[in-house]
């Protein structure tokens, strides 16, 4: 962790109720934050705003998305898309599911979709991505979940 105190401050976790909030920064060129949040019988972990390929960013996210119940993951773009739109601050369905595979989540969750992106292209990106990670669905607006 950086010796930096803003930084212990923004990311120290807290407790509200029965639930664990234990935040960690992403790769973003403006900054960001995710969050492991845990009770006593589950843990998810948020995390939008992600760009792969920062080391010490990867190895933190990796680290809190072990063995968690539920990963959120920004999946803005295809593999070929973030070849035109690296260091925008997001990442791909295919980063995805090698993090929730290393990570051993039981679920991903596809999130942060490009605004352009069409229903049809979500649902075939979706299609793509659980011949490799079976448990993955796309978050969609409206649209919730229960452990």
């Amino acid at each position: 962790m950086p010796a930096n105190p803003a930084y212990r401050q923004i990311h120290k976790p807290a407790r509200i109720g029965a639930l664990e909030v234990r935040p960690f920064p992403l790769h973003h060129p403006n900054g960001a934050t995710g969050y492991r949040i845990e009770s006593s019988n589950a843990a998810i972990v948020y995390a939008s705003d992600h760009e792969h390929g920062d080391a010490s960013a990867d190895a933190g996210l990796l680290e809190s998305a072990r063995d968690a119940d539920v990963l959120i993951y920004d999946a803005q773009y295809t593999p070929e898309e973030y070849q035109r739109r690296r260091g925008w601050g997001h990442s791909t369905w295919r980063e995805a599911v090698t993090l929730a595979r290393g990570a051993r989540v039981r679920q991903l969750i596809l999130f942060h979709h490009d605004p352009w992106r069409t229903d049809h292209e979500l649902d075939a990106i979706v299609r793509e991505a659980q011949q490799e990670f079976p448990n993955t669905i796309a978050a969609r607006e409206g649209w919730s979940t229960r452990l």
